[in-house]
């Protein structure tokens, strides 16, 4: 095949909003305080604002969408993959 044959049919852009998370299950999941009252200060990530917040947690119950500190939340706000050019041979 000549190069004149490979036609870029899909350019991939990078969007900076566009985001691939690292524990998609887990970052994706809302946030939940759980049923107890022990009242423990942890943050969630949050989708839609690509954000980090902090919440009160309850101590028991809720998901794996906490976390102990905003450093170990923001793994979330990771890229996984990281955008390139795609081209398809016609």
């Amino acid at each position: 095949l000549s190069s004149s044959s490979l036609l870029p049919l899909v350019y991939l852009l990078c969007i900076s909003k566009l985001l691939f998370f690292v524990s998609t299950d887990r970052c994706l999941e809302p946030m939940a305080e759980g049923a107890c009252s022990e009242y423990i200060l942890l943050w969630y990530f949050h989708p839609r604002s690509g954000e980090c917040r902090p919440f009160v947690y309850g101590g028991c119950g809720g998901n794996r969408n906490r976390f102990s500190s905003r450093q170990e939340c923001q793994s979330c706000q990771q890229p996984k993959i990281r955008c390139s050019f795609l081209y398809i041979i016609v």
